[in-house]
């Protein structure tokens, strides 16, 4: 869904999602520590969250990547 989007190519949604993802990152950070040092949970979740650097759409794009970045 992040590389072209929705039905019809519409990437509203996700563009939320990295808003609301943005918004909650101390909370994604405090469940990060919680987890033992080899959690697959962690390593999955960053995962999904990267996939949004290979979106065709630039707002997409420009959210994955503030995400990474205010989580550095």
């Amino acid at each position: 869904m992040c590389f072209s989007g929705m039905k019809g190519g519409d990437y509203s949604k996700i563009r939320q999602w990295y808003t609301v993802m943005l918004s909650r990152i101390d909370t994604f950070v405090e469940l990060c520590l919680a987890e033992p040092d080899d959690a697959v949970d962690l390593k999955l979740s960053l995962n999904v969250i990267k996939s949004g650097l290979y979106s065709r759409d630039l707002p997409v794009v420009e959210g994955c990547a503030r995400f990474f970045s205010k989580l550095w």
